[in-house]
């Protein structure tokens, strides 16, 4: 053996503590580590040449900078000792730390120490060494445990709402009294609302992206370094506070959190040795809801995301025309084609543009005969909403009441049944598990049995559910449908369109044929609004029975405008 004396030794000291581990224990302190580990070089005459150190950092990986900085170095020949704490220092990992200790640091002609364990490499044949790969075991499956433990522990936040991230969403602030609660920033939480403004308006993520840099609204990160100087010190993002990217504002319109919602469980990684993150699906998300103060409402949150669906595609001159998405072609379903000709701009039928008039007819549609039509039906929907506001909410109420009570009825019904069943499928069930004990049925008969009762039993408690959740979106629907009806009558007087305004209230527009009647040429144009099922509750004459003649003229006058800009068609 070739004993190279202690003061001839480059001694290299590597110290590491995992975010996983409790900094409370002093023991395990770098500040403790470092002295610990100091003070035996010194006492044993080694020649410390540096320190190594990965504060935070897991040791079911060896890819940690420290370590991968000290492994150059040992490389160059700068190191040829390796001094640690103890063996979990050097990692968590069996199998790669027994590689380290038993081949590479051994070829390289590095002596490895490990304190705690009292283990010499120079000393590799002593039996106190043969320990050491029990123990490099023993270390890794403290490392699983503690990352079980706090998977374990996550998903107990999740599961009832907790918020667990390192920093609050933009349009949010963490709760001072409560890390666990988010509070709204009203600064940021206005920027939020007009994101979600224009996405409703029919902008993309870089058109979003160009309006927020026109305004000089502050990027996330900008914003971050306003209200906290040093949280972006080492960055140069922040510097360019108005440079939106589109990522940014995607992420934005698609995290529920604005909703008041916590959702957990969006990502993961693959194992407690494994740090790659990964997406979850969707179905596997925890969502919470109610858990704080919303930024946007569910109406501009379905809203924003039906409009992202649809692709926006602009004119040759960068705009994009305010029906993009709304037109379709009443016969075969597919949208009708913007473009120009001489300058005029038109709509025809995307089928019949690609595949010709085997597959549909043109549906030829001027845009100024399509913004007439509609601006006309809007005032007229309008000024009825407007000018009959109490008897149309009457006659909406009682026509969603109806369709409550009788949908009560059949729920209650409904349940009474299930219920009824329910019951009785336990008592089956349970003579069935009598039976078997006894031995009257065989296992067989028995286990086929179950199976049968255990799936009408799951069939009918998913028919509670749907059965509660049909009354719900009903319910649900007549309170949008009465908000909605207030919400048109505020356009009784436009004399203009514009995309908010028909993103709002209108969910599509779709077009017909030309067809000739008596010499004139007429087309159908069906306008569906937005909770349309409850405004055709406007349309029918017997909803304005109670009218008097000076009524029944200016709603004549508006209905034959719309009838004239109809015929011309």
């Amino acid at each position: 053996m070739n004993i190279i004396p202690p003061n001839e030794y480059k001694a290299a000291i590597y110290l590491r503590l995992s975010r996983d581990e409790d900094t409370k224990q002093e023991s395990n302190s770098i500040t403790n580590q470092r002295q610990i580990v100091t003070n035996y070089a010194n006492q044993q005459g080694y020649n410390i040449v540096d320190e190594y150190v990965d504060d935070g950092v897991s040791g079911v990986s060896f890819d940690r900078p420290g370590f991968q900085q000290m492994m150059g170095d040992i490389t160059q020949g700068k190191i040829n000792m390796v001094i640690v704490k103890d063996l979990s220092r050097l990692g968590r990992e069996h199998i790669g730390t027994g590689q380290y200790i038993e081949q590479i640091f051994p070829r390289m002609g590095v002596r490895f120490i490990a304190m705690g364990e009292n283990y010499d490499s120079l000393y590799d044949d002593e039996p106190s060494a043969d320990m050491v790969p029990m123990i490099n075991f023993l270390n890794e499956l403290h490392a699983k445990q503690s990352s079980r433990k706090g998977r374990a522990s996550k998903k107990l936040l999740a599961h009832t709402g907790k918020f667990q991230g390192n920093k609050a969403p933009h349009g949010y602030i963490k709760d001072p009294a409560n890390k666990y609660h988010l509070l709204i920033d009203p600064e940021a939480a206005e920027t939020i609302k007009f994101i979600f403004q224009l996405a409703c308006d029919g902008l993309g993520y870089k058109a979003i992206c160009r309006r927020l840099r026109d305004e000089g609204i502050p990027n996330p990160t900008a914003y971050t370094n306003i209200k906290d100087p040093d949280h972006h010190a080492n960055s140069d993002y922040w510097k360019q506070p108005h440079d939106w990217h589109s990522s940014s504002v995607k992420t934005i319109l698609h995290n529920p959190t604005y909703l008041g919602k916590i959702v957990s469980g969006r990502r993961t990684t693959r194992s407690f040795k494994d740090n790659q993150v990964i997406s979850q699906p969707e179905e596997e998300w925890i969502v919470t809801d109610n858990m704080h103060e919303p930024i946007i409402d569910q109406r501009t949150w379905d809203l924003a995301h039906e409009k992202i669906k649809v692709r926006k595609r602009s004119d040759n001159q960068g705009a994009i025309q305010m029906f993009a998405g709304l037109v379709k072609c009443i016969d075969c379903g597919y949208a009708l084609a913007y473009t120009k000709n001489g300058g005029k701009p038109y709509y025809q039928c995307s089928q019949y543009n690609v595949k010709g008039k085997d597959y549909c007819s043109s549906h030829y549609l001027r845009y100024d005969e399509l913004y007439d039509v509609v601006l006309h039906d809007v005032r007229r929907r309008a000024k009825a909403a407007a000018e009959m506001d109490g008897y149309m909410l009457r006659r909406l109420r009682n026509e969603a009441s109806g369709v409550l009570t009788k949908k009560l009825r059949e729920a209650e019904k409904a349940f009474q049944t299930v219920d009824s069943r329910i019951s009785e499928l336990d008592t089956v069930i349970g003579r069935q598990y009598e039976d078997s004990a006894l031995g009257r049925i065989s296992c067989e008969r028995f286990d086929s049995l179950l199976k049968k009762y255990e799936a009408e039993q799951a069939e009918l408690k998913e028919r509670h559910t749907a059965i509660k959740q049909e009354l719900a979106e009903q319910q649900k629907r007549q309170s949008e449908s009465e908000q909605f009806m207030e919400m048109i009558a505020a356009y009784k007087d436009i004399t203009a369109l514009n995309q908010s305004i028909l993103n709002e209230l209108i969910h599509s527009i779709e077009v017909g044929p030309i067809q000739k009647e008596d010499g004139i040429r007429r087309r159908s144009i069906r306008i569906r609004y937005r909770q349309f099922c409850y405004v055709e509750v406007c349309s029918t004459e017997d909803l304005f029975a109670n009218w008097d003649e000076s009524m029944w003229e200016d709603w004549r006058q508006i209905d034959q405008e719309l009838l004239q800009a109809a015929s011309v068609l």
